[in-house]
């Protein structure tokens, strides 16, 4: 395998991470820790829709990953929202087992519009970044 093919897929997966270590913080009422402080901090409502721009981040991620993997159509862009969407109901299930958190329907259908917003953008700058090239040309 090449590097600049491997090297992408480091991103998702490392923003991947840092959604796992993000729910992992437990919604308690003591507040411990910095982390703590700023969910403590934000409010619910907020950090609800924080749902939408986190999972639409991870699928252009995967999406920008992806395309290096593939060039036949829909696929760079039918995967990473399956990955997404995917990741997204292992991150509420795993919710269910960290002191004071809770998984919801609500988070999955905002994981889901931030995913397929994701996917939208990416679809549309890589579409206009093929039609600049061939005016180029």
């Amino acid at each position: 395998m090449r590097l600049h093919r491997v090297l992408p897929l480091l991103y998702p997966l490392l923003f991947m991470a840092l959604i796992f270590a993000m729910s992992s913080v437990p919604g308690t009422q003591s507040v411990d820790s910095g982390v703590q402080r700023i969910f403590a901090w934000t409010p619910p409502q907020l950090q609800n829709l924080a749902h939408i721009p986190i999972f639409g981040i991870l699928a252009w991620l995967w999406c920008r990953a992806l395309c290096a993997w593939s060039s036949r159509w829909g696929l760079p862009f039918a995967l990473p929202l399956a990955i997404t969407l995917l990741y997204g109901l292992l991150d509420e299930w795993h919710q269910l087992h960290v002191p004071g958190r809770y998984a919801s329907a609500s988070d999955l259908v905002l994981n889901t519009v931030g995913a397929c917003l994701g996917v939208a953008f990416c679809s549309y700058f890589s579409a206009h970044c093929r039609r600049c090239r061939k005016a180029e040309k």
